[in-house]
């Protein structure tokens, strides 16, 4: 596809021009190509006019700017998105939030935990509401008396009042001149804040974050990272935290918590940061990432949603890079194509009359399917010799189900390999997917402890149960390209031992046989996705034990012949 990304331009002069570079997909993904469209703050509806004339096949936001901000942000957008163009990043009413929203939503709903807002227990930290980037904060924004809280506040007060101008639609001012305030803005007192100033209780503690990515309609938390801070910090110092030097320094970095040295902590922070975005209603927005401090005595505080994550940056920059890497399977590519499959599968053009249709095909061949349909497939065949070559023990989540097939194999053989001497085996726990709710009840009497009903797109981001296994079998082809990594993805995340892919080669023939038959059968149509899982690659810390293709089946419906390629995958 053609993408468009949309970013800020920064003016001369700009605090974080020296600091800060541009998001590029392009610097990891080659899956596409992209189109950098700069846009001023001045001059954003003309820029963003061109660049909509262009008819790009997508396009990327990453103009960040709030009001008072000197960059394009959230003005922009709002053009933007009146334009109706495909797109995914930021978007208005997130930008237009501040961190008072999250805090206020948070303590309605009586969590996640927050910082208190009473400004008389200190030790309190004073910045602002609306920024980015620890914008405004040093060494003085922590207060540990009312003197130095109030010297604070009106530090902060006059670093401020430019861009406040700014977001009441004030001419630019001379910046070597301070802005004359109009009448009507008083100056900040303890007693009398505006909105863009807080004043809050300090969270003494360890700083880590959380990315999370929506995948569909569900919120997917990563592996926390925990921010190593400068050497010239103080290790000791329980008062530390991030300034904007600090968050800038050369030495900051981020490193992946180990889940096996604290499973409490990292379960913990996931939940927390999922809990967070949520509350701060980020649904739609693509992603974010959750700060959150842990206090001395082991209680997380979130302190801040930031809407987008430091992802796509050059690879020395570190920062989320990291959590990409190591966390998301499917990588930098997979961030793409599961934010675009969320937008398309979010949008009012979504075809979810089909995914009905499919469902309600499977029903009326459900009680039938084993003794007529499965004679027309190898499943049983090609799935036995899996099974003679690989180990299945252990708990299995099968994607697809159908009747339970694969189940039944397993625990057959496991049968007939068993001692009759030896003790009885405790059965495994056996979960099945399937769009039909037909094929699910069978699944069940035939032993599956329970059925998920749905597509599988939709449905498998809600899981979060972990299993040893996870088999998905001829069934791929019913969802989208960018729907592939978002299934795979997920796959990857919740399997412990193995994850086997079957994907039907279908080849256009049988797409043409499809369209001419009569409704439902006509919304059958599939997508030949091999080379799609061969380019989603073999995630970290995972091997690709077998490809094989193999004669998959044959159709009833159309007589024509499909092949199908197995993957099987094993966690190193």
């Amino acid at each position: 596809m053609q993408i468009c990304v949309l970013q800020a331009t920064y003016p001369d002069g700009h605090i974080l021009r020296e600091h800060d570079e541009y998001a590029d997909p392009g610097r990891y993904v080659k899956q596409h190509t992209f189109h950098h469209r700069f846009i001023d703050k001045s001059n954003y509806r003309q820029q963003v006019d061109a660049a909509v004339a262009e008819k790009f096949d997508f396009y990327i936001n990453f103009m960040w700017g709030q009001p008072e901000d000197e960059v394009a942000g959230v003005e922009a957008t709002e053009y933007f998105e009146s334009l109706n163009v495909p797109f995914i990043g930021l978007q208005s009413r997130i930008l237009r939030k501040s961190k008072t929203d999250l805090y206020d939503a948070a303590r309605k709903k009586g969590s996640p935990p927050v910082p208190s807002a009473d400004p008389h227990v200190f030790p309190v930290i004073v910045k602002a509401a609306r920024s980015c980037a620890s914008q405004f904060l040093s060494d003085k924004s922590i207060c540990f008396t009312a003197e130095e809280r109030d010297a604070a506040i009106a530090n902060i007060d006059r670093q401020l009042q430019p861009g406040r101008l700014r977001a009441l639609g004030y001419p630019p001012t001379d910046k070597s001149k301070p802005p004359t305030p109009p009448l009507e803005m008083k100056p900040a007192t303890v007693y009398d804040l505006p909105d863009d100033i807080i004043v809050q209780e300090f969270i003494p503690g360890v700083d880590y974050s959380v990315v999370v990515i929506e995948f569909g309609k569900t919120p997917i938390a990563l592996n926390p990272t925990i921010y190593n801070y400068p050497s010239t910090e103080d290790a000791n110092n329980k008062y530390r935290f991030l300034t904007f030097d600090i968050k800038f320094h050369p030495e900051l970095s981020e490193s992946l918590v180990n889940r096996d040295d604290d499973p409490q902590l990292f379960d913990m922070l996931q939940k927390l940061a999922v809990e967070a975005f949520q509350v701060n209603d980020m649904a739609g927005g693509s992603w974010g990432n959750v700060d959150i401090r842990i206090k001395p005595d082991g209680k997380p505080i979130v302190i801040e949603v930031n809407p987008m994550p430091a992802v796509f940056l050059p690879p020395d920059f570190g920062y989320e890079e990291t959590v990409i890497w190591n966390s998301l399977p499917g990588e930098h590519r997979a961030v793409l194509n599961i934010m675009m499959a969320s937008y398309m599968m979010r949008s009012e053009t979504y075809d979810n009359v089909r995914q009905d249709l499919i469902g309600k095909v499977y029903n009326r061949v459900a009680p039938q399917y084993d003794a007529q349909y499965s004679p027309q497939s190898t499943a049983e065949e090609v799935l036995g010799r899996l099974l003679s070559k690989f180990k299945f023990d252990g708990s299995l989540l099968d994607i697809a189900c159908g009747t339970g097939l694969f189940g039944r194999l397993v625990r057959a053989r496991q049968q007939a390999l068993s001692d009759a001497s030896s003790p009885a085996r405790q059965k495994s726990r056996y979960v099945g997917l399937d769009i039909s709710s037909e094929m699910a009840r069978l699944a069940k009497e035939s032993g599956y402890d329970h059925v998920f009903i749905g597509p599988v797109q939709e449905v498998l981001p809600t899981i979060n149960e972990s299993f040893d296994h996870i088999m998905c079998y001829q069934a791929i082809h019913f969802v989208s390209t960018f729907e592939v990594s978002l299934v795979l993805s997920r796959c990857f995340q919740l399997g412990r031992k193995s994850v086997t892919i079957g994907v039907d080669e279908i080849p256009e023939a049988y797409n043409e046989a499809i369209k001419k038959l009569p409704p439902p059968n006509n919304v059958m149509t599939s997508i030949n996705h091999v080379q799609e899982v061969r380019d989603f690659g073999v995630p970290r810390g995972w091997k690709l034990a077998l490809e094989e293709q193999v004669f998959g089946w044959k159709s009833p419906n159309t007589n024509v012949e499909v092949n199908t390629t197995l993957f099987h995958f094993e966690r190193i």
